[in-house]
């Protein structure tokens, strides 16, 4: 994604799991890791429900498990991403710091962030609303290894201090969240 479009975010270029699988098994990529083809479903179907709000119905049972140990590592991954990349990358709808730094989290962010729900994304509206949403994935995660990793890592606490919340209100809701 990175190398055809320059870019790494599926909703201005097209979805990653999709540009994945295609290298893999379009290219025949796949080739290159595992000679043996009796993976290659689960594989597949790994690879494509990852990135999903909800894994698709119909699963087998291991098609199942191994969809939730990737999508366990990505969402790990995403929190150390967040913590790496430049906040400006990361919340790109916002012209800069300043922008990012005085903006607000609507009410329905924080309240579905409140009730343990996973943020839809047409319901961001401003750029901390994207923040907070990176921050509900670990109401989705399947192992509780995963929990612990970002426990251990202290990854939500690191991640929201790295801005400077000038509003009042958003400061509050920090605090809570």
């Amino acid at each position: 994604q990175a190398k055809v479009y320059n870019d790494f975010r599926d909703y201005r270029t097209e979805n990653h799991a999709i540009l994945g699988i295609n290298v893999l098994f379009g290219e025949n990529k796949i080739r290159d890791f595992i000679d043996d083809d009796k993976y290659d479903m689960l594989i597949y179907k790994a690879i494509l429900n990852h990135n999903k709000l909800k894994i698709e119905d119909g699963l087998n049972e291991k098609e199942l498990l191994h969809s939730k140990i990737i999508r366990d590592a990505d969402k790990a991954d995403n929190f150390r991403v967040k913590l790496e990349e430049e906040i400006e990358n990361l919340l790109y709808m916002a012209k800069d710091l300043n922008e990012i730094e005085n903006a607000v989290i609507t009410e329905k962010i924080f309240n579905d962030y409140l009730q343990s729900k996973l943020i839809i994304n047409e319901d961001r509206i401003t750029s901390l609303d994207h923040w907070i949403s990176y921050f509900a994935f670990i109401f989705d995660f399947n192992f509780s290894s995963g929990l612990k990793f970002i426990m251990e890592k202290d990854y939500i606490n690191r991640n929201l201090d790295r801005i400077d919340y000038k509003n009042e209100d958003t400061k509050n809701k920090i605090e809570i969240i």
